[in-house]
Order: C-alpha cells, then sequence, then structure tokens
C-alpha cells in the first residue's frame, strides 16, 4: 500500500444527463453512447495534460497539473459535444454536465480523497444541462480571457459553507445568448438553492452516511436491517452538528457494489458506516467499518452483539463511539434519552419490528394483514409495549379500523407518558397529529404537534421539528386559516433549507395552501418547484403524487384538458414504480374529471379500475370512498340496480371501517337509491 500524499490539483467531474432514465429506456443503445463519450472526454482530458482518476458509471474524475488546463479541456469537450448534437437525431443525442473546482487532495493508491473532491462533485452535480459550472476559487486562478455568469451563493448538498459559483461559457457568442436573469431561471428550473448573503449555516458539521446494512442471515431476516438502519439513522438525526442522509436515499445504495468513496460522492459526505448484520432466533450482530473519504483512513472497526430488544441501546453505541470520533459533544439530555433501558419482551420487540417493517414498506397487498398479525401478537406477549400500540394504530388507519386505530394510538400515549417514554412520545404525538389530521379533526390535530415540539425543547431533533411544523401547517390549512399555514410551511422550509435537506415536500404544502387561497398562480408554481425537486431526488411516486393534486387544483380552475393533461404525464411516470395504490389515486382522479364532464360511461371505468387496485392493497377506507362516487356516478347513468348493488357492499364493508364521515355520505345516497 503506497503512502498518503496530501497535494494541491485542478479538479473535473462530469456526467451525462438524465443517464438513469436514458438506460431504462434502451439499455444497450445507451451503453454505446457511453463508449463514445468516454472516447470524447478521454481524448480532450488527455491532450490538455489530465489524468482520469476513475469512472463512476457515466461520470469521469479527473484531475489537471492546473485549473486552466482543466478549463480548456471542459470548454473543447462541451464544443465537441454541441457540434455532434447537430448531426444526430434525438435518441442518438447526449449531453454532460461538468463541475471544476481547485484544492487540497489526498492521494493514497492512485484515488484522490478529500474536501475538495466532495465538493467538486457537488459542483457538477449543480451545473446546468450541458454547460459548466466553476467554483469562485478556481476562476479567480484562470489566466486569460473567459466569459462567465454568476450563480450567486449556492447551499451545496451536505456542504456546509454555502459557495459562490459560477456557469463558465465556451465562447463569446454562447455568452451573448443568455442573460443573467436566463441563468438564474434555469438554476431554479433545477431547483438549486441560492441563499442570500445575511443566511448563515454552521460550518462545524460532520457528514456521514450509514450504508444499507448487508444481510449476512436468511433472506427473511431483511426486516432487521432496515429497521436497524432506521434506528440508527434516526438517533443520529437528533445530533445537530451531524448531518446524515435520509433512509430513502440510502435505499438506493442497497446491494449496490460501488466502492464506498463513489457512493459518498454521490451522497455529498466525507465519511461513510459500512454495516453488516447477522440474525438469529433471538439475537444479532452488527459490524460497523467507518472510513473517512477525506482521507482514505479506516476511523473504527468494531462489532456489538445483543438481543433484538437492545437494538436501541447499541444504535446509540455506536453513535457515541461515532461522536467522540468526529470530536461531537452529546448534550446531557440527549446521553440520558441514549442510556435509557427499556424493558420489553424480546420475543415481542422482534415481533414489533417486523410487523412495523411490513406496514412501513407495504410492497404487498396481504403485508398490513401480516403486520396486524404480528403486531397483535406482540402486544400479547407485551402489553405494556407503547411502540408496539402505536405501530398497530397506524396499521389499522391504514386498513380503514379507524376506531380500533384511535384506541390504540391513546392506549399508546397513555403508556408512554406513565412511563416516561421520550422517544416513544415524539412518535405518538405525530401519529396522532396525523390520525386527527385525516379524520378532519384539525384543532386536536395541532395540539398533538404542539405537544412533540415542546418535547423538543428538551431534546433536540431539527429533523422531527420541521415535521412537526410542516404537519401543522396542513392543519391550519384545513381549517382555512390559510395565512398562519403559509407561516407554518416557510418556518418548516427554513429548517429543510438549513438541514440541507429536499425541498419537495416544502413546496408541495405551501401550493397546497395557495391552492386553498384560490391562488392559483402561486399554486403552479410551487407545484411546478416541488415536481421539480421530487425529480432532482429520482423520487417518482412524489413527482405522481404532485401531478394527481395539481390535477385537482386545475378541475377547480375549469381547465379539464390541463387536468387530463397532467394525470397522462403521471401515468407514464407512475409505470417506473408500479404502486398499486397510485394507480388507484391516478385513476380516481381522472374519473373526477370525467364526471365534471359529464362522461359518465369513462369515469366507471375509471372508478371500477380505481376499486380494484385499492382492493388489492386492503385499503378498505379508499375502497368505500370511491365507492361511494361510483354509486353516484351509477344514478347519472339511470342504473338503480348496479347503484343498489354497490350500495349493499359498499354498506357492508363500511361497517367493518366505522368512519363517521364514510357513513354520513352512504346515508345522503339512500334516498336517492330507494
Amino acid at each position: 500500500m503506497q503512502k498518503s500524499v496530501k497535494r494541491k490539483t485542478a479538479l473535473f467531474f462530469s456526467d451525462i444527463v438524465g443517464y438513469s432514465k436514458m438506460i431504462a429506456r434502451n439499455e444497450s443503445h445507451t451503453l454505446d453512447l457511453l463508449k463514445e463519450h468516454d472516447i470524447i472526454l478521454e481524448k480532450e482530458i488527455n491532450k490538455n495534460k489530465g489524468t482520469v482518476i476513475k469512472h463512476i458509471g457515466d461520470s469521469i474524475f479527473a484531475e489537471f497539473p492546473s485549473i486552466n488546463e482543466a478549463a480548456e479541456a471542459s470548454v473543447s469537450i462541451q464544443k465537441e459535444l454541441a457540434h455532434r448534437n447537430t448531426i444526430y437525431r434525438g435518441k442518438d443525442q447526449f449531453k454532460i454536465r461538468i463541475g471544476l473546482h481547485q484544492g487540497d487532495v489526498v492521494d493514497k493508491d492512485g484515488d484522490l480523497f478529500g474536501n475538495d473532491v466532495n465538493l467538486c462533485s457537488r459542483i457538477e452535480n449543480i451545473a446546468i444541462n450541458g454547460s459548466i459550472a466553476i467554483s469562485d476559487i478556481a476562476l479567480n486562478n484562470l489566466e486569460g480571457n473567459w466569459f462567465t455568469h454568476k450563480y450567486g451563493r449556492v447551499k451545496l448538498k451536505n456542504i456546509p459553507t454555502p459557495q459562490e459559483i459560477h456557469r463558465l461559457y465556451i465562447d463569446k457568442k454562447e455568452f451573448q445568448k443568455h442573460r443573467h436573469e436566463d441563468v438564474i431561471n434555469q438554476l431554479i428550473d433545477l431547483n438549486i438553492n441560492i441563499v442570500g448573503a445575511d443566511e448563515q449555516f454552521d460550518e462545524d458539521i460532520q457528514t456521514v452516511a450509514i450504508m444499507y446494512p448487508q444481510n449476512l442471515g436468511n433472506p427473511e431476516d431483511e426486516f432487521f436491517c432496515y429497521s436497524f438502519l432506521e434506528q440508527v439513522i434516526t438517533d443520529l438525526q437528533k445530533i445537530d452538528k451531524i448531518r446524515t442522509p435520509s433512509i430513502s436515499e440510502i435505499s438506493r445504495y442497497k446491494n449496490n457494489n460501488q466502492p464506498p468513496s463513489e457512493i459518498a460522492l454521490k451522497l455529498g459526505v466525507s465519511n461513510i458506516a459500512q454495516l453488516s448484520v447477522i440474525n438469529t432466533e433471538d439475537k444479532f450482530q452488527i459490524n460497523m467499518l467507518l472510513t473517512s473519504m477525506d482521507s482514505g483512513e479506516e476511523l473504527l472497526s468494531k462489532s456489538w452483539t445483543g438481543l433484538h430488544n437492545d437494538q436501541r441501546k447499541i444504535s446509540a453505541s455506536l453513535i457515541s463511539r461515532m461522536a467522540d470520533i468526529f470530536k461531537v459533544k452529546l448534550s446531557e439530555d440527549l446521553r440520558r434519552l441514549f442510556d435509557r433501558e427499556y424493558n420489553i419482551d424480546n420475543t415481542a420487540y422482534k415481533k414489533y419490528l417486523e410487523g412495523k417493517f411490513l406496514s412501513d414498506r407495504m410492497t404487498y397487498g396481504q403485508d398490513l394483514n401480516k403486520s396486524e398479525n404480528l403486531l397483535e401478537q406482540a402486544i400479547k406477549i407485551d402489553n405494556e409495549f407503547p411502540e408496539a400500540y402505536a405501530a398497530l394504530g397506524m396499521t389499522k388507519n391504514l386498513l380503514g379500523n379507524y376506531e380500533d386505530a384511535e384506541g390504540l394510538l391513546e392506549t399508546a400515549l397513555d403508556l408512554a407518558e406513565d412511563s416516561e417514554n421520550e422517544s416513544a412520545l415524539m412518535v405518538i404525538y405525530n401519529n396522532l397529529g396525523i390520525y386527527y389530521k385525516e379524520r378532519q379533526k384539525y384543532k386536536k390535530s395541532i395540539r398533538y404537534f404542539e405537544k412533540g415540539i415542546k418535547l423538543l425543547r428538551i431534546y433536540p431533533d431539527n429533523l422531527m421539528e420541521a415535521k412537526f411544523i410542516h404537519n401543522m401547517a396542513g392543519s391550519y390549512g384545513r381549517l382555512g386559516e390559510n395565512d398562519r399555514a403559509l407561516d407554518f410551511s416557510y418556518k418548516a422550509q427554513k429548517i429543510y433549507k438549513k438541514l440541507g435537506l429536499s425541498l419537495g415536500n416544502s413546496y408541495a404544502e405551501i401550493a397546497a395552501r395557495y391552492k386553498d387561497l384560490k391562488n392559483y398562480d402561486e399554486s403552479i408554481e410551487y407545484f411546478n418547484r416541488a415536481i421539480r425537486a421530487f425529480k432532482a431526488e429520482d423520487m417518482s411516486f412524489k413527482v405522481t403524487m404532485s401531478l394527481v393534486i395539481q390535477s385537482d387544483m386545475y378541475n377547480n380552475m375549469g381547465e379539464f384538458d390541463k387536468s387530463i393533461e397532467v394525470l397522462d404525464k403521471a401515468v407514464i411516470i407512475a409505470e417506473d414504480f408500479q404502486d398499486e395504490l397510485m394507480d388507484g389515486r391516478i385513476m380516481a382522479s381522472y374519473a373526477i374529471v370525467y364526471q365534471v364532464q359529464e362522461k359518465y360511461e369513462e369515469s366507471k371505468k375509471a372508478l371500477l379500475n380505481a376499486i380494484e387496485h385499492f382492493q388489492n392493497m386492503n385499503r378498505n377506507n379508499l375502497v368505500v370512498k370511491t365507492m361511494i362516487d361510483l354509486i353516484q356516478v351509477y344514478l347519472k347513468l339511470s342504473d338503480i340496480d348496479s347503484a343498489k348493488s354497490m350500495y349493499d357492499r359498499c354498506k357492508k364493508l363500511s361497517a367493518r371501517i366505522n368512519d363517521p364521515m364514510l357513513l354520513s355520505s352512504l346515508d345522503k345516497l339512500e334516498e336517492n337509491i330507494k
């Protein structure tokens, strides 16, 4: 092994715009384009004295003796690709982004590490499609005449200090085509976070990605891998000085064979913790390897063994060791929370973990029923287990058993308050807030969100605080207090920005509030921002959901053609992830448009389709709601027999759900059917 050497260098990162979608559409053709891409880039890199450090999928990481040579190579590459794309047709064209920076690196075994490597990777990530982005430091060291427009002060993902970034043009002619306002508008479209000079961010932050644990046991032990990962990430999010990617981001790299250094660049973190799990009947072992991506050095290699009900204790121990290595001091309140003893039966805890996993992930139609069974078993074994009651309550809620759900959540609250279980209380307050919001008891919902925020005064958790505030905004919006709702939405957004998290959910909530205010122009703008943010994070499900909500707004505006247009887009995107619940919601939305347009046959077909999807997921509440809509359509078609038959089916199913709102809707229909 070679000795690590620290030195200064000019850094280059590139990647192909939309590569993942190109691969999904036509893998063999895209791989042919990738070969051509590599030939073009490597030729210009070598010609300008650069060295390719490595290929990372469609990305190239290279270094140059000087920033001038890096810039010359980048300009030559973009010129050649621009010329090439004038010759070829759409499917044979491709564009790349390039990021340039200059700084310190650690050279170890032919690979480069360091904060500046990470920074250059993030700069490339925000380059406008087909262009070059360059850091202020690198630009100031460029010699000669270059044409640039300033991005402004940009908050890059997981980079604590905002950076001054510029767009570097290939020549004067290209520069003169764009005004500075055009550049800013393109950045907004790409969901790039430009911050004001007065916005301050904590620079003393450590970043670490906890990778999805490798399952060294049986496939059915997958629930424990996910549960332990969720526990560690949830605990880490309580520490203000440590940033970690969300579990949804990490899950993208499950079973990924890329080296940790490459994953770290994609996630924008300075440290990687690799985990492996061996799970047995009543015990488990966690192995962790923590590596610095700034130096390439191994920081910690350790194993922990315990019973399933030791999960929290081991997560706390792992994080405490990590905090010591990062020289991050944990508050006394947080240490007390981590040191707390939980006397929960081991078998009950294992069943709880497995049941919650099935409910949270909900991959198959029967998952909710299996979850319900496992959680009921957990409670039967240990009837003072608040988290199990809460999880069962939320599962019953998804199944449409609202009365049982409310009772279970209230029992969970009583148990957690009696035992002063603060960790459980934070989750239960949020669950109750969400439950009562869905039941349209908005004032009660707000009270529970407020209780959660008060608890966070003792155990600060910025992400949880943002969630509580965001959810409160939704409740105030439903109460018609839209100005107050917007104020809470912007407060939550400020925290999301501080944490460097996606603003998609925040934009969507603000859009919904403007929709309620009938300020449709603002609503459309924020929905578009939400969609851009979700696309940037490859969150196809949420893109689709935003389009479905947008269609509802167009219905309110009487613009039914636009409503159908966005639903058609939703159908195409939904094909990427094959989700029964989303497919059902899309069909139900089509039905609304058709009904308003008095296309009752089309509405009937869409509703029958939606019901089938909801039944496949055992979402009885949605099944009943959609059946009620279908009864109304049958009445419009004067098909009384079908209306009566559907009414009888709906009445039986609604008795199991016991939702006053749905029962009231059914009662109103009864007279029309008779």
